[in-house]
């Protein structure tokens, strides 16, 4: 606890109005600060901040916290150099912005953590674009994860009241020395960008867009990145009579594997729970078709086996 406050009934992230920008400014302290929008851990005198409950009870600031007069705000977080990986992701339209962050400290549970996460708080302004991470139906400004994983999926929302061109930019201050790729995908327009690469995605919005029209993927394998593009969910081909099929999320799921011939005849049954799959089919040369069954859906395809 910083001295001068007690923050025990209040999340940690504190919010600041900036007119100027039409958008809240976020800063959240302890042991791992971080600010978005240019927050940082001043608050100028007689200024109102915004905090969140997470009880009844009470928050208190004393004179401990008070820095004197400044000529200006410095902002000595900005200064610190940051020991984790972090990625900052940056909307841009209307000549104005926001700021999301998605950071990996060792710390941070999968659940809402009040000391690493904040809540997004969106603005009054209907010209601002607003990007957020989602934690199942909860919108976050700050986002702290465990671990950087391969073929992590991190859900975005991007909302804006007014139509228009926009972009979604990684942020020069972000910390990617540790991440292999960072993938932005475009679910409308099924497109794929390495913000590693190419730093700044372009797109047209509308305000019949989802919100969750955009997904963040960390070191995506080539199979996921395959699967995004197509919609596909499985890969199946044939080499000879030896068949072979593949997962394309990666991911181990129990299927059920039906081939039948043209006039409905089922040639072959089984099941596989592995995201990889090969077997030899004893059936003469010609077309049949792979129903694979999962709990969500059926994936068919035809193939010519000779």
């Amino acid at each position: 606890m910083e001295s001068g406050w007690d923050k025990s009934d209040i999340n940690d992230a504190k919010y600041i109005w900036n007119p100027s920008a039409d958008n809240y400014t976020i800063f959240l302290g302890g042991s791992n600060p971080v600010g978005i929008n240019g927050g940082t851990q001043f608050i100028p005198s007689n200024q109102g901040f915004w905090v969140q409950a997470t009880t009844n009870g009470n928050i208190s600031v004393n004179n401990a916290c008070r820095k004197g007069i400044m000529n200006s705000t410095p902002d000595y977080y900005k200064n610190q150099e940051t020991d984790y990986p972090f990625i900052s992701l940056i909307c841009s339209g209307n000549s104005l912005s926001d700021e999301t962050i998605v950071r990996f400290i060792g710390q941070a549970s999968p659940e809402f953590d009040l000391n690493l996460d904040a809540i997004k708080l969106f603005s009054f302004s209907d010209k601002t674009p607003q990007i957020s991470s989602m934690l199942e139906k909860t919108a976050l400004a700050i986002n702290a994860l465990a671990e950087i994983t391969d073929n992590l999926e991190i859900p975005l929302s991007f909302y804006c009241p007014t139509e228009g061109n926009f972009s979604l930019s990684l942020d020069n201050k972000s910390n990617t020395a540790e991440f292999r790729d960072i993938y932005l995908f475009d679910r409308l327009l099924k497109q794929l960008t390495n913000l590693k690469q190419d730093k700044t995605y372009e797109f047209r919005y509308l305000t019949s867009n989802i919100r969750s029209r955009f997904l963040l993927i960390i070191n995506p394998s080539r199979e996921k990145l395959t699967a995004l593009e197509t919609g596909d969910k499985f890969r199946v081909y044939a080499i000879g009579k030896r068949i072979f099929i593949d997962k394309l999320d990666g991911k181990k799921q129990g299927c059920k594997l039906m081939v039948s011939n043209l006039a409905g005849q089922v040639i072959f049954w089984g099941e596989f729970a592995s995201s990889k799959k090969n077997l030899v089919l004893n059936a003469d040369a010609g077309i049949y078709i792979f129903s694979i069954v999962t709990d969500k859906e059926i994936f068919s395809k035809k193939l010519y086996i000779n």
